[in-house]
């Protein structure tokens, strides 16, 4: 079946949920112009404060600009602008330059329908723990952040943020570690939008790289996500993740293009 706008605005609005529910805590903010997206963290790293661009009317960016621009620089960060399927149009992308943006790259965008799953067992002394406490979110968000390389002072404040998430802002998302004989060995969230299901932040520590982990946690998203009811899953794609995700079944329908700010 061919590919639809609303496929692509579906796979948009999975991604916004997952920024925003980042920017539900004090100090952060979630903005909306018809069907963009922003989301403010106030953590000092332009792509923890993006705006996610579905459709790219003149007077929603115009909006949403105004609104980033302002909560940011309050803030004293930036902000990069993700560009969904839909809105990879000349005059988007013209309005971007304008407003001091510059290509910065591109990740791809893959999906898998839910069928069929084979069942899926954790290999013996692995568990895998939904993380519902403030402080076990806050602890494995220090985790996550060395796990991408971050340092510490970043590390220090991402965990505050996941510490003060309010109940509300975490409705219908699920943040899991995996754990190898008692060792943290891998990180994901879940986040669901209807029977949409998208997988964020799947990060493994760098010397736990290359046994496997990742696909083990995906695997585990995805029954987890069938589970609620989702029909098809979502996410974007690093590099390295990649081969791991095509090995599973994920297919890719498109690339999400990222502008930030020229002086960044």
């Amino acid at each position: 079946m061919p590919r639809s706008e609303q496929d692509n605005r579906s796979h948009d609005a999975n991604l916004a949920r997952f920024w925003s529910a980042l920017a539900t805590g004090a100090g952060g903010h979630v903005f909306a112009q018809g069907a963009d997206r922003g989301a403010v963290t106030g953590l000092p790293l332009s792509l923890f404060n993006p705006a996610i661009i579905s459709t790219g009317q003149a007077q929603d960016l115009a909006a949403l600009h105004r609104q980033m621009d302002e909560a940011t620089k309050a803030a004293g960060t930036k902000s990069v602008w993700w560009l969904g399927i839909n809105a990879q149009r000349r005059a988007v992308t013209d309005a971007l330059l304008d407003l001091g943006y510059i290509a910065a790259g591109s990740l791809p965008a893959m999906e898998y329908t839910l069928g069929n799953l084979a069942p899926s067992t954790l290999p013996a002394g692995m568990s895998i723990l939904t993380l519902t406490d403030a402080d076990d979110r806050s602890a494995a968000g220090v985790g996550l952040c060395r796990a991408y390389g971050f340092d510490d002072k970043f590390a220090d404040a991402y965990s505050k943020i996941e510490r003060g998430l309010p109940p509300e802002g975490l409705a219908g998302t699920e943040r899991y570690v995996m754990m190898h004989d008692g060792t943290a060995v891998s990180y994901a969230t879940l986040v669901m939008t209807g029977e949409i299901a998208g997988i964020y932040a799947v990060a493994t520590p760098q010397k736990a790289r290359g046994r496997g982990y990742g696909r083990v946690i995906t695997e585990y998203c995805m029954h987890r996500a069938q589970t609620l009811g989702a029909r098809r899953i979502v996410l974007q794609a690093s590099e390295m993740g990649l081969p791991v995700y095509e090995r599973i079944g994920f297919v890719t329908v498109g690339e999400y293009l990222w502008y930030a700010p020229e002086d960044d």
